[in-house]
């Protein structure tokens, strides 16, 4: 009698952290991870949330980034419009002054907390 494969045959060399790894953070001296510190309605963030964010990468019109603004960090989505640079959050938005704002890289993924356990945020 022949048995059969076993389905986990030639995918004993990787486990799923791995490969799971590659795709959130394909380039890891680049990358950095941060935990949702405040909802972000407009943005579907929620407290707890943990966001992959590519310090490399050049922020484009539409993208949410991670920025620095007036000695705060906090996440907002970026717009280009007219030659300047908006920056929106659920409570803020306006126009960025270079001088005072510093976009710290571009989220690329996000893995929503779905425990809704109210996670203790450092």
């Amino acid at each position: 009698m022949a048995a059969f494969p076993s389905p986990a045959a030639g995918y004993e060399d990787r486990c799923v952290w791995e490969e799971l790894g590659d795709f959130l953070v394909p380039k890891p001296a680049a990358t950095m991870l941060w935990l949702v510190r405040e909802d972000f309605h407009k943005a579907n963030l929620s407290r707890g949330d943990l966001l992959v964010v590519e310090m490399d990468r050049v922020a484009s019109s539409g993208c949410l980034a991670l920025v620095d603004y007036q000695g705060a960090r906090f996440v907002c989505q970026m717009f280009y419009k007219n030659g300047a640079w908006y920056a929106i959050t659920d409570s803020r938005a306006g126009r960025v002054a270079d001088e005072e704002f510093t976009c710290v890289g571009v989220i690329t993924r996000f893995i929503k907390n779905q425990l809704n356990d109210n996670t203790e945020v450092l």
